[in-house]
């Protein structure tokens, strides 16, 4: 009995510690993704061609964070019609985090302002 009553508490430690273990790896990747996509939007913000867009569609990817008592940031993926000046328009579909504040500002058919790369000009944020 006492063996088994062992092997027990060791196999329930093991299942906690893994569950655990598979939660904050989660959390954490969640995590930089959104902070990987908040870095990428300020630097186009600084970097970027201005252009103006149309909002084609919004969807709503899940997820937000909520950093420093600031209104929740939800992740977008908002489908644009681009127009650059002196270029042809073109699409991009950018997943960007958005203020609840904002999200109104972005709805289908809504003219926006952008900043696109133009390098790659797949890599757009829009300017809220």
């Amino acid at each position: 009995m006492e063996i088994f009553t062992i092997v027990m508490i060791a196999g329930s430690v093991l299942v906690t510690l893994l569950v655990t273990a598979v939660s904050l790896f989660f959390a954490y990747k969640v995590f930089t993704g959104f902070s990987k996509s908040m870095q990428d939007s300020a630097q186009l913000m600084q970097t970027g061609m201005p252009a103006h867009a149309r909002v084609l569609s919004v969807r709503d990817l899940g997820g937000s964070i909520q950093i420093m008592g600031q209104m929740p940031q939800h992740r977008l993926q908002i489908d644009l019609e681009i127009t650059p000046q002196g270029a042809a328009p073109y699409r991009a579909s950018p997943t960007q985090l958005v203020s609840m504040l904002h999200i109104a500002r972005i709805q289908p058919g809504a003219a926006v302002e952008v900043r696109y790369d133009p390098q790659n000009p797949m890599r757009v944020a829009v300017v809220l």
